[in-house]
């Protein structure tokens, strides 16, 4: 397999992230388990949890005291998993305005 440059790694996210660690319950067909929101970004979360859905899953992200979002399983690996939100932004930010950028609110 040929070598590829860094440069080929590099991040292709179009939002910036940013890093928190906030509990929350993540559900799916019958299953809610406990999970730590990693990172946020306009797009969606990074969770760490132990065993993720399968990528294509829809699932529905519970943060205590914020509220709920529909998101999809984009990626999996064995202890996290990257979910996309399938609400519209105006949703996502009134349940996330306040956790930290990009969706606090402008003074």
């Amino acid at each position: 397999m040929p070598r590829r440059s860094p440069a080929a790694y590099k991040d292709k996210r179009q939002s910036a992230r940013t890093r928190l660690l906030q509990p929350a319950r993540l559900a799916w067909d019958g299953n809610a388990v406990d999970c730590l929101i990693y990172d946020l970004s306009a797009a969606g979360v990074q969770v760490r949890l132990a065993g993720p859905p399968e990528a294509g899953t829809a699932v529905r992200l519970q943060i205590p005291l914020m509220g709920a979002l529909d998101c999809e399983v984009m990626w999996r690996r064995a202890d996290a998993a990257g979910l996309c939100f399938r609400e519209s932004p105006a949703s996502v930010a009134r349940v996330l305005g306040g956790l930290a950028s990009p969706y606090r609110a402008a003074s």
